[in-house]
């Protein structure tokens, strides 16, 4: 009888001696899948906040190899020491070429490089008008790879004079012709205008098909203002866009 106790004790301390390895052994891989989780996540940085001659989503640029750059961010507030070894842009004539992957107009393959500012685009000829959309990606230090960074644009200006079509200088055309100031017609001496008035001229214009987008290009003294029976605009920039 004290033999069969002795049994059922040994089995007994068995069994407690297994159950604590077993769930030992189960908290150590776990612990470890959550260290090793954490490495993955702390070594993840992506691009954001991209801009194109320090601006974001810019119209009007003059510049046939804008400078484009970016910042980081990344999901883990513990990281450290994490850095940029590696990047590649693709630029596209469409947003939906962009979605694919396609880079029709630039596709620079993986660059190493640290350098995230400034970043001078080196694909095709830009035309004066033409909307490039973009975006990049990252490897950090450990050679992992970003994913792609939201998508970003930038919309080129007129390059040349013959791009201005038939646009032409209007002044204030009520002045004395010895008192008008027009652009490129050059004077003996500065000319002021009577009781110090701010020029002023308007005109109005009918658009008879539906507007998609439009994109007004507009060269001034600094001072103007566009309205339509939607939108009201005020500005000091050459360059205004109605969507």
């Amino acid at each position: 009888m004290k033999n069969s106790y002795l049994l059922v004790f040994r089995n007994l301390v068995l069994i407690l001696t297994l159950s604590f390895l077993a769930g030992y052994a189960l908290f150590f891989d776990a612990t470890a899948t959550a260290e090793t989780k954490s490495a993955t996540v702390g070594a993840s940085i992506f691009p954001t906040n991209l801009t194109c001659e320090y601006r974001n989503n810019p119209l009007g640029i003059d510049v046939t190899h804008p400078r484009l750059s970016w910042r980081f961010k990344t999901d883990h507030p513990n990281i450290r020491a994490q850095k940029q070894t590696a990047w590649q842009i693709i630029a596209a004539s469409r947003l939906e070429y962009l979605e694919q992957g396609r880079g029709d107009l630039w596709d620079s393959g993986k660059v190493e490089s640290e350098k995230q500012l400034h970043i001078s685009y080196q694909g095709d000829n830009l035309k004066s008008g033409l909307r490039v959309y973009w975006k990049v990606r990252t490897w950090d230090k450990k050679d992992s790879m970003s994913g792609w960074s939201e998508p970003a644009f930038w919309e080129m200006g007129l390059l040349t004079p013959a791009d201005w079509g038939k646009a032409q200088w209007i002044a204030l055309e009520e002045l004395d012709e010895s008192d008008q100031i027009v652009p490129d017609i050059p004077h003996t001496k500065d000319k002021g205008l009577p009781r110090d008035i701010l020029p002023q001229f308007r005109k109005e214009f009918v658009i008879s098909k539906p507007i998609q987008n439009a994109t007004l290009f507009i060269s001034g003294m600094g001072q103007y203002s566009i309205t339509s029976q939607i939108f009201v605009f005020c500005a000091k920039e050459f360059l205004t866009q109605i969507n």
